[in-house]
This record gives structure tokens, C-alpha cells and sequence, in this order.
């Protein structure tokens, strides 16, 4: 069975989606959704979290990347996101070279054990 392509707009798409859901405790883990609520009860501070903490991107070109900011991150007039975690990174070559785990952790210095 051939791999599924998908679009950029397509995962963009998914992606303000999962941000969406774990905003509103659409998904299926209720006390999670539930104790970010209590533990950030302000919504801009809430999202700011999400964004800062539990949502990763890559975008393979800076036109992806752009479009991917604004429409991910520029979804409200009154919320800033102060930081987020979405990147510039074409993966295929990192990884066709073997780099993808340094290249990720010089994004993300963060993971680096």
C-alpha cells in the first residue's frame, strides 16, 4: 500500500486542529484537558502553554513556514503567542544525511539529553 501524501494545508490544518481540541477538551483524556484548564485558568495563558509546551512543527521551506505561523498562530486578534516551537527545517535532506537527530536538537536545545 502506497503512503498517504499529504499537503502542507492539509497538515496545517490537522495541526490547528489538535491545537484547537486541546484547547476546548475535545480529545479523549478528559482530566488532562481538565487540570491544563486549572492549572492555566486564563485562556491566553493557556494557549501560550500549548504552544510553548506541547506543539511541535516542522516546515520544509520558509514560504511553508510563514503560511504555517500565520495560519496556526494567527488565529485571534487578542491572543499573542509569545513562543511556539514551529521551525524551519527540511527534514528529507537531515535525514537522507544521517543529521535529523542534531539538526532537531539544534532547533529544539531543549530535548537534548
Amino acid at each position: 500500500m502506497a503512503a498517504k501524501k499529504e499537503t502542507y494545508s492539509g497538515a496545517m490544518e490537522r495541526l490547528e486542529k489538535i491545537v484547537r481540541q486541546i484547547d476546548n477538551n475535545e480529545l479523549d483524556i478528559d482530566i488532562l484537558g481538565e487540570k491544563i484548564k486549572e492549572a492555566f485558568p486564563d485562556n491566553k495563558d493557556r494557549l501560550n502553554h500549548i504552544f510553548s509546551k506541547q506543539v511541535y512543527g516542522l516546515a520544509p521551506t520558509e514560504v511553508i513556514y510563514k503560511i504555517a505561523c500565520n495560519f496556526v498562530l494567527g488565529f485571534s486578534d487578542d491572543i499573542h503567542i509569545e513562543k511556539h516551537n514551529l521551525r524551519l527545517l527540511d527534514s528529507l535532506p537531515s535525514i537522507q544525511a544521517d543529521n535529523f537527530e542534531e539538526d532537531l536538537i539544534k532547533l529544539y536545545p531543549e530535548l537534548k539529553d
